[in-house]
């Protein structure tokens, strides 16, 4: 059996009034008492530093790095005090400790007490999981030690049936919650308010050259004070854009990191597409860290090793599974338990993963993604249940007070989403290493959303770092995508094409897609499927006359996803009348497809058609069906 650690780089804090147990967790955890009574109990592998004024403490549990936008440097010693010292200034608002919170990245949990009144916190995309006890007023790192100190058995929330990634504070202890992102816990009022975002993005006016540039250099000062802590620091290298990011930001740095790809084992069947992608990533790493000079290695998957896991010790760790296959591996290739894992997770809020244009209403699009992904396991009138109390939980987004410079969909993919679902993913692997995330601190949050929205939507923003930071990386392709370089070339020519199509100059730019309606011809906006409309044997069917007594007519489309590896799920069909003159796989085409129309008369359908080749229930293939038309344009016999 492997040897896992239970609770690793855990914690609980016991309020003062609490009889706290006579003994910890487990053996490796340490009992600290604090001023006033109250003590917490933290695992030997954890990070902490503890300062005490009198009454007043404040303990800081993992890593922080609090960077000083003057100087461009990152430190992590000190940081307690520094906060205690902020707190003193502003004991009632805690405005001075909020405002070194935004420029501290890591993964942590703040516990603080200043003047009697106890708050914690945690890092900005909430890494470091946090629970709390309504009644008792406990917190701790995992639900299961929480879950331990109940004394009868509550009724759930009803939001604690869904996926992680929907249940907002919830689980299925109505007597424990989780703090998210943005908020605090204020303890002894048993209450968690928002403190953040009520002020304007301070980067919506710089230039994308500026934003790049300063996201590089917090990076490299985080990077700069980790790397000085002298701990062994691995990566894992995919064949994806987020990968592609956080390998970026190592060159001159490439000797201090072990990277490794995991996937099937060289001849195993490759039946799946997961494998198949899988063994992509493999293919694709391989060569990026040749171009590197990485040192790196393959991790391949072997599902018996994984009975030798102790699963009641996992399953205590984390209350989501995700990638417990892998956990042998980590295990055998880094025995090191005080390894830093540097995972390129938590890009997707920045990308606008849950895309919404600015200007649209944002509720009908929150509430299909926090549902989607339980829809399929839960009968109708559980559904309706959890859709009601969604929408009663939605309503704090309604709040005037949060800046509208952030969109309410990427606020709720930052904390209701990735807020439960990253930390606990990190809880699994903790047994192995520490996690370490690129987008960890505010700061660098403002600056990515800061982005205009299409940017971030297809990447280009991401782009324009790594081209900055380490241009040879946009010289590979991304998954099913060309790379950045051949992407460009074919952005040059969709832009000469839909030019000549259209009459008419586009903007479309190296860096970037259509900006919006600027260069979508049709005034309905773009066709896309949903769950009543994504169903096997339809279609979605746009159409319009021929308007000119005789001729032909030209029609540019464009399916925004584009990816090999969705072949067979969906066909974009253009026709005239009952003939068809265009199908096209939507995994096909990286360019825009130009259909040409020879002949046509007054009145005659012209037509464009989603296809649905499978039934598909999911928010991700709704947003790959999206298309647009680009261009329409007739001329007459004679002109």
């Amino acid at each position: 059996m492997y040897d896992v650690t239970l609770y690793p780089r855990g914690f609980v804090f016991y309020p003062a009034d609490y009889t706290v147990p006579e003994t910890a967790p487990t053996a490796a955890f340490e009992r600290m008492d604090l001023p006033g009574g109250a003590s917490v109990d933290i695992e030997e592998l954890a990070d902490r530093d503890v300062v005490r004024d009198s009454a007043d403490w404040v303990v800081l549990i993992g890593l922080g790095l609090l960077f000083d936008p003057v100087t461009g440097t990152v430190r992590t010693d000190g940081l307690a005090e520094s906060l205690l010292t902020a707190a003193h200034e502003d004991p009632q608002e805690m405005t001075k400790v909020e405002d070194l919170l935004y420029e501290m990245g890591g993964r942590y949990c703040v516990l603080l007490h200043v003047q009697g009144k106890t708050r914690i916190y945690h890092d900005a995309h909430g890494g470091r999981t946090v629970y709390w006890r309504t009644d008792s007023g406990v917190v701790s790192s995992h639900f299961d030690i929480l879950e331990r100190l109940r004394e009868e058995v509550p009724n759930p929330h009803p939001l604690s049936r869904l996926t992680i990634g929907g249940r907002w504070e919830h689980t299925r202890d109505a007597n424990i919650r989780a703090l998210l992102p943005n908020h605090r816990l204020e303890l002894e009022e048993r209450n968690e308010r928002r403190f953040f975002p009520f002020r304007n993005n301070p980067f919506m006016g710089w230039t994308a050259e500026e934003k790049a540039r300063e996201i590089g250099r917090i990076w490299h000062a985080q990077l700069d004070a980790v790397l000085a802590l002298g701990r062994p620091n691995v990566m894992s290298v995919t064949a994806g854009i987020d990968s592609r990011l956080l390998l970026s930001f190592v060159k001159g740095q490439e000797e201090q990191f072990d990277a490794f790809t995991y996937g099937p084992l060289p001849g195993s069947p490759q039946e799946s597409k997961f494998k198949k992608s899988l063994k992509l990533d493999l293919e694709r790493a391989d060569r990026i860290a040749s171009a590197m000079g990485l040192r790196h290695r393959s991790l391949y998957l072997d599902s018996e090793k994984l009975k030798h896991i102790d699963s009641d010790v996992l399953d205590r760790n984390s209350i989501h599974i995700h990638g417990r296959y892998i956990l042998p591996l980590y295990l055998e290739s880094f025995p090191d338990r005080r390894t830093l894992f540097y995972r390129g997770n938590l890009v997707e809020t920045v990308r606008a993963h849950l895309g919404l244009p600015p200007g649209k209403d944002w509720h009908r699009a929150v509430e299909k993604f926090l549902l989607a992904t339980s829809i399929r396991d839960m009968k109708s009138d559980e559904l309706a249940i959890c859709a009601e109390a969604t929408r009663e939980e939605m309503k704090r987004f309604e709040d005037p007070v949060i800046s509208s410079d952030y969109q309410i969909t990427d606020l709720a993919y930052w904390e209701v989403r990735m807020g439960r679902f990253i930390s606990e993913v990190s809880n699994e692997t903790d047994i192995a290493f520490d996690v370490w995330m690129p987008i960890n601190q505010r700061r660098l949050l403002d600056l990515f959303l800061a982005f205009p929205f299409s940017e971030r939507q297809d990447e280009s923003s991401m782009f324009q770092v790594i081209d900055q930071e380490y241009p040879l990386l946009n010289s590979f392709d991304l998954n099913s995508y060309p790379s950045m370089e051949a992407r460009t070339r074919l952005y040059e020519e969709e832009k000469s094409l839909i030019e000549r199509a259209a009459g008419r100059p586009t903007d479309r730019q190296v860096w970037r897609s259509p900006a919006g309606e600027e260069t979508v011809y049709s005034p309905e906006g773009p066709m896309a499927l949903d769950e009543h409309t994504y169903v096997a044997g339809s279609a979605m069917r746009r159409e319009w006359e021929f308007s000119r007594e005789r001729g032909a007519a030209r029609l540019v489309f464009r399916n925004r996803w584009a990816a090999r590896r969705g072949a067979g799920y969906m066909k974009i069909e253009v026709g005239v009348g009952d003939q068809t003159l265009r199908a096209v796989d939507m995994s096909e085409s990286a360019l825009a497809e130009v259909v040409e129309i020879p002949e046509a008369v007054l009145g005659d359908r012209i037509w464009i058609e989603l296809k649905p080749l499978r039934t598909m229930g999911t928010e991700s293939w709704f947003r790959a069906s999206v298309t647009d038309v680009l261009a329409y344009e007739e001329t007459g016999h004679g002109d």
